[in-house]
C-alpha cells in the first residue's frame, strides 16, 4: 500500500486462490482509510488540548510518517503534565511493531498514575 498526496493506492503482489478476497479487503481498507483521512484533515483541535486535565501518555514511533514525532511533541506540550515516549524502530503501529517497548511504556505510566491515585 502506498500513501499518496491524493489518496491511497493498494499495490500488493498476490498469487493463488486466496488473492481475490485479499485484494477486495485491501481495497475496502484503503477506501475507508482514505475517508477517515479526509474526515480528520480539516480538524484543528490543537487549541483544545490544553483542556485535558487527566494523566496523559503520548506514544509515538520515531519513524511515524502519519503522526510524526514533531506532531506528538506539539500534543505533549499542549497537555499539561503529559508524558512523551518516542519508540525507536517504530512507525504508526508502534504497539504492533515494538510491542515490548510499547507495553513497558504503558505499564510504567499506568503504575505511576496508579501510585499517584493511591496517595501517601
Amino acid at each position: 500500500m502506498r500513501i499518496r498526496a491524493n489518496g491511497i493506492e493498494v499495490n500488493y503482489a498476490l498469487e493463488g486462490p486466496a488473492s481475490a478476497p485479499v485484494v477486495t479487503l485491501s481495497r475496502w481498507l484503503a477506501a475507508n482509510l482514505t475517508m477517515c483521512c479526509h474526515a480528520i484533515a480539516g480538524l484543528g483541535l490543537t487549541d483544545r488540548l490544553g483542556t485535558i486535565a487527566l494523566p496523559t501518555l503520548v506514544i509515538v514511533g520515531e519513524d511515524d510518517p502519519g503522526t510524526p514525532v514533531a506532531a506528538a511533541e506539539v500534543i505533549h506540550r499542549h497537555i499539561t503534565g503529559s508524558q512523551l515516549r518516542i519508540l525507536k524502530s517504530a512507525s504508526h503501529l508502534s504497539n504492533l511493531e515494538q510491542p515490548e517497548a510499547f507495553n513497558r511504556a504503558l505499564a510504567d505510566f499506568l503504575a505511576e498514575v496508579d501510585g499517584d491515585q493511591q496517595g501517601p
